[in-house]
């Protein structure tokens, strides 16, 4: 995975290979209303926290950019922890309400010397539900190159860890044209005095993404860069070129969404862009931050490499080559079957993703429900997509097997 690195161990979640056994689940079934009612609340646990019948060890994304500042350069670090790979409580005072807690380490080195250091406990948002949470942090650096550290604990299973290392690299000549990283944006705003440093630049409050992967979620990708030095040229205006290039096609390589700006010279010009992705298909691509003087001499340039996933797009525009989308895991479903596994995944989606398997299965296309599908378990468990789906099928099954009252599926009420 882009920008971070899959952790995944043995499993640690117990409760599902003992509430998938239907053995177990029939012997339970009849005992009352109170061990079903332990029973509803445990399987639904399940749903939440096991995604194909397994506990993950702790798993984190993460991104770094370098930036030209006054009075030093600095970087910028955008952690994303996987919420599925934490231990969540809940809230004594509400126990509807759960959170989690990470100890974060950064340590960077020069030439085998510490210099920068910084530990802190990250404390997940409230939920009603175990998900991912973020942090964003700043440190000033001087220019050169550096390797950084970064270490995450749970802080209620001290043995559940992640560390990763990587390098970072501050160069910004002082005698031309340079630029920033590009920072891919979750979100966007104006500033405001409530909003914590480390978020702000420009005036602009902009919280960087965790990894270079664009989703079949987003139809939108926006991103952040800094031009420096403009000012050293003889021109008013820079014409500022952004592009993603299909970077499976050396011999003809093909441009989406290339839009040219122009922009007053300054000493920094800050860059804030976005660009519909809705038509863009699934594949690797590398973005593009062209910055050209007014002549068209090209004066700098910066790239990114992103990945993209647009399952349904491929399958509406390529309908022939349907068998190139999807590896076979779902061939033998059929459309009822297709419906089942699609509103099963309701309690591990956002509702504006539960909107859009509605509108997917209204539409009835039944290789595109398969593709969707897929995608979905093979993000999911890349090692065995089918497997995960078949014991979280499972525990669905059994709850809308005890809950079903005729207006939804078990899981529904």
């Amino acid at each position: 995975m882009l920008g971070g690195v899959s952790n995944a161990a043995a499993g640690r979640c117990v409760c599902v290979s003992i509430l998938t056994s239907s053995a177990v689940w029939r012997a339970f079934t009849g005992v009352g209303s109170v061990i079903l009612g332990v029973m509803k609340q445990l399987l639904l646990l399940c749903l939440v926290l096991c995604c194909g019948g397994q506990l993950y060890a702790l798993n984190a994304n993460y991104r770094t950019a370098v930036f030209h500042g006054t009075p030093a350069d600095y970087f910028e670090l955008y952690l994303q922890v996987d919420g599925r790979t934490v231990n969540f409580v809940r809230n004594p005072t509400d126990t509807t309400q759960l959170n989690a807690a990470v100890q974060v380490s950064i340590t960077v080195r020069q030439d085998s010397q510490i210099v920068i250091f910084d530990r802190y406990v990250l404390n997940s948002p409230t939920m009603d539900r175990p998900g991912s949470f973020v942090d964003q942090r700043r440190y000033a650096l001087p220019a050169g190159s550096y390797e950084l550290e970064l270490t995450l604990i749970d802080e209620r299973m001290t043995d559940n860890s992640w560390t990763d290392r990587r390098s970072l690299v501050l160069d910004f000549p002082p005698d031309k044209v340079s630029q920033s990283s590009i920072q891919l944006l979750n979100r966007h705003r104006a500033a405001t005095a409530t909003d914590a440093p480390s978020y702000v630049k420009q005036g602009r409050f902009a919280e960087g993404m965790a990894t270079a992967f664009i989703s079949r979620r987003r139809s939108q990708l926006a991103f952040y860069n800094e031009v420096y030095g403009a000012d050293l040229t003889d021109g008013k205006l820079l014409e500022i070129t952004y592009y993603l290039e299909d970077r499976s096609r050396k011999d003809r390589p093909v441009r989406y969404q290339e839009r040219t700006r122009k922009q007053r010279v300054k000493p920094v010009v800050p860059l804030l862009y976005g660009m519909d992705v809705t038509a863009v298909p699934s594949g690797n691509y590398t973005l593009v931050v062209e910055v050209r003087a007014a002549t068209g001499e090209l004066l700098s340039s910066r790239s990114l490499v992103v990945q993209r996933s647009n399952p349904l797009f491929d399958q509406l525009e390529q309908p022939g080559d349907s068998t190139a989308q999807v590896a076979g895991f779902f061939d033998g479903l059929d459309s009822l079957q297709l419906r089942f596994s699609l509103k099963a995944l309701a309690p591990l989606l956002e509702d504006a993703e539960g909107d859009y398997i509605d509108a997917l299965i209204n539409s009835k296309r039944v290789a595109a429900q398969r593709i969707y599908l897929e995608s979905f378990w093979l993000k999911e468990s890349p090692a065995n997509p089918r497997l995960a789906y078949e014991q979280y099928d499972e525990v669905a099954r059994s709850v809308d097997a005890t809950y079903n009252n005729g207006f939804g599926y078990g899981f529904e009420t």
